[in-house]
């Protein structure tokens, strides 16, 4: 499944819909898998460059979600983050809870996705 993201406050909740449909007799830790999927998406909307889309693909017991975006700024890790600080730890949350994360450069922009393993 590939659909286009809206680049407005309602990425989030939108994406959370569409990874459940998506995802719909898979069986996976959905909590992970919505808070994760909430940080990529939430990530998108404060650096990424519009069109957006969100896709999701199931092959065998992995379970990928990317959010595929016109810009050429790759995610870059950052050093810690100071503890009262208010945001940054999108991707350290992605990191503890995912199998793995990560971006590649595609013809059209970029690409950062992270993997679950699923229990089918």
């Amino acid at each position: 499944m590939r659909i286009p993201l809206p680049s407005d406050p309602t990425i989030a909740s939108f994406a959370r819909r569409a990874v459940k449909e998506a995802c719909a007799g898979v069986t996976v830790d959905l909590d992970a898998l919505i808070l994760c999927t909430s940080e990529l998406v939430t990530n998108a909307l404060l650096h990424a460059d519009p069109p957006m889309e969100l896709e999701v693909s199931v092959r065998g017991s992995w379970l990928r979600v990317a959010v595929h975006d016109s810009g050429t700024n790759m995610v870059q890790r950052r050093s810690r983050v100071p503890p009262d600080a208010l945001s940054g730890r999108g991707l350290d949350i992605v990191e503890m809870l995912a199998s793995g994360w990560g971006g590649d450069a595609t013809p059209a922009g970029k690409v950062i996705w992270f993997e679950m393993a699923t229990d089918d």
